[in-house]
């Protein structure tokens, strides 16, 4: 391989995670002179949960009920008629992933709350089971089951749950006292969340002292001062006006992006769900209907019934240049000559992946333009000697990955050229086609048939 074109191992570099495809890796070592592409992989990303066969069955005969919807599945209301029996879950299967927020939606009815409170075993389901850091759940005793809820898992309730007549620090700090922690580790943890959430003054009133907001916002700081590796939320922000909603859910994110827990956040609201949501499971019925990142759900939805929760999504601010993106033919650096340019693509014996060369300043990588392959193909033999890169790289605008959509189209119809995407670093992550933005704006129809499920 010429000494001007940048392989692979250089080239790559870290990128944001999303919840599918995301990783960039290197690629076995080719012959000499063939061209190292990236390629996209799902990253390994550790389970924190592991769900398996899960149901619940609501009535006085759950297991003899549950046989029968086993033998024959029939629909929620016509099971109830049949048995006296509710569905609550139905074959439920899923891994969580840790260190991110995994949100589960649906309607009223569709088994969302029932889910999240079989994971720290508020409920035990009639069949199935649920793993966490490898460890079965359901074969705990009653004090290994205390000690999961005070080590392992902490939970942040739609109604509050605070205990009315205790203080704000004294409602903060009580999951510390039930593990009989120091006092002065007690202290230093509450004044630390309370601080965190704007509350500190107000550690000496009692609740009903609070607004709406203040409550959820000491609701929130009572579970994160137990420092749990497990967080779940269940409809936590439901109850709160749009305003402070909003609010809490940008608090949310901020404290995710410096503790990278592992959550469990529940809502009916596709645009939270949306907003929140590394990766996004819908429930109905208490099927699971898809299982996917939220790009994957408003560009791939599994059925018509998801595909209806995203009838009025504004995908322009929801999708980010990260997730259109395509990766280059092959990087190279500004002083590469036309001669090895049109040799590595004469020996490239894979299907080519697009028309884009990536050029970059050799020293610190930095782009500075792009080249079309073809463009380069057609330049006689004869003048490839004399004419150099620059001659025919394109100066394109530029984005940042994590840029929405809505800025992006302003970007590309302001300069009608295609767009090269950035990462954190400045560093050339991929390039948005004004077709394939298009095609991302205005394809509404697609269904996906391959996505996750199990209705």
């Amino acid at each position: 391989m010429p000494n001007n074109i940048i392989s692979e191992e250089t080239a790559n570099h870290q990128k944001q995670n999303s919840s599918e495809d995301t990783n960039i890796i290197e690629q076995p070592q080719k012959k000499k002179g063939s061209v190292r592409r990236k390629r996209r992989k799902s990253k390994d990303i550790p389970i924190k949960i592991k769900i398996e066969r899960l149901y619940k069955i609501f009535g006085k005969k759950p297991h003899e009920a549950l046989e029968k919807l086993k033998k024959e599945y029939v629909s929620k209301d016509d099971f109830l008629n049949a048995t006296g029996h509710t569905v609550g879950l139905y074959n439920i299967n899923l891994t969580i992933p840790a260190n991110k927020i995994t949100v589960i939606m649906g309607l009223s009815g569709s088994g969302k709350s029932t889910l999240v409170r079989h994971i720290n075993r508020l409920l035990m389901p009639t069949d199935g089971s649920i793993i966490i850091d490898g460890q079965d759940v359901l074969s705990l005793n009653k004090n290994e089951l205390i000690s999961l809820r005070r080590e392992k898992i902490s939970m942040v309730f739609q109604k509050f749950a605070l205990f009315p007549h205790m203080s704000v620090f004294e409602n903060v700090a009580f999951g510390l006292n039930m593990r009989k922690d120091p006092k002065k580790k007690i202290e230093e943890q509450v004044e630390k969340w309370l601080s965190y959430t704007d509350l500190l003054s107000y550690k000496n009133k009692k609740p009903h002292h609070l607004s709406g907001g203040m409550q959820q916002r000491l609701g929130l700081a009572r579970a994160l001062c137990t420092d749990t590796d497990i967080i779940l939320m269940d409809e936590a922000f439901s109850a709160l006006d749009p305003i402070i909603r909003n609010n809490m859910q940008n608090i949310l994110i901020e404290i995710q992006k410096e503790l990278q827990k592992t959550i469990v956040f529940i809502t009916h609201d596709l645009d939270e769900a949306l907003k929140l949501g590394d990766q996004i499971i819908i429930l109905r019925d208490g099927r699971i209907n898809q299982i996917g990142s939220p790009e994957k759900i408003v560009l791939k939805p599994r059925n018509e019934y998801v595909a209806s929760f995203l009838a009025n999504v504004n995908k322009l601010q929801i999708m980010k240049a990260k997730h259109v993106m395509v990766d280059p033919n092959m990087i190279a650096n500004i002083d590469t000559s036309l001669t090895e340019l049109v040799e590595e693509l004469n020996n490239q014996d894979e299907e080519v992946i697009n028309d884009f060369i990536c050029i970059v300043e050799p020293e610190t990588e930095q782009f500075l333009g792009i080249l079309k392959s073809q463009d380069i193909l057609n330049i006689p033999n004869e003048d490839l000697e004399t004419q150099t890169v620059s001659e025919f790289m394109i100066q394109t605008p530029t984005v940042n990955e994590d840029d929405f959509l809505s800025k992006i189209l302003h970007t590309c119809i302001q300069n009608l050229v295609d767009i090269a995407v950035l990462d954190n670093q400045g560093k050339f992550s991929g390039i948005i086609s004004r077709g394939e933005l298009a095609q991302v704006i205005y394809n509404n129809e697609a269904i996906d048939d391959s996505a996750p499920t199990n209705y």
